[in-house]
């Protein structure tokens, strides 16, 4: 249902006026253009770890992640900001540190299964922390509305890793959020519906 509304937003927001004359502060031009990197990352890493493991959380996930993309892209194409992954390959990012992330993430999540989906949750982990402070760095309507979808998809996707480690007898500890926070998720239902 999440990725219904985000196909949504996105297509909505690509098919509405191309640009607008609204001046984005460069805190939030440099905001979107990260977060399209981020969750083009993520669906990367799930995508490479799906044709490993073939486990149904990073399938499904992955397909949520370019859902995700395609929101954010929605923006950039608003908002008549150059799109920092057209034409990168999996792996290919133009922010460094996004880069040796997924190697060192690719090659843990490539040892076992548990590290696989420890790694999943990482990256929800990460993105949360992002998003939340993205967040907090604009007041525009559109792009709190599509942060607010990717959050959202965000503690739906931690809930799932955590589950699917919690059903083989592992655990994970945040590292980005709050141990507060964590358990909040964690220990709520998925999110349903549209926001």
């Amino acid at each position: 249902m999440i990725g219904i509304s985000i196909l949504t937003l996105a297509l909505t927001l690509t098919q509405s006026t191309p640009r607008l004359s609204v001046q984005l502060s460069p805190q939030e031009r440099e905001g979107l253009l990260f977060s399209r990197e981020e969750e083009k990352f993520a669906r990367d890493v799930y995508e490479k770890l799906a044709k490993k493991w073939g486990d149904r959380p990073f399938s499904n996930i992955q397909r949520s992640e370019q859902q995700h993309m395609d929101a954010v892209k929605g923006l950039l194409d608003r908002y008549g900001l150059q799109d920092p992954v057209a034409g990168k390959a999996a792996g290919e990012y133009v922010n460094q540190t996004l880069k040796q992330t997924y190697d060192r993430m690719i090659a843990r999540g490539l040892q076992s299964r548990a590290a696989a989906l420890r790694i999943g949750a990482e990256i929800e982990d990460m993105d949360l922390s992002d998003l939340a402070r993205l967040t907090k760095q604009t007041s525009n309507a559109e792009i709190v509305k599509v942060y607010s979808l990717l959050s959202k998809g965000s503690r739906n996707h931690l809930r799932a890793f955590v589950g699917a480690l919690s059903r083989i007898g592992e655990s994970y500890k945040p590292f980005k959020i709050t141990q507060e926070e964590f358990n909040k998720i964690v220990s709520s239902p998925m999110e349903r519906g549209p926001n």
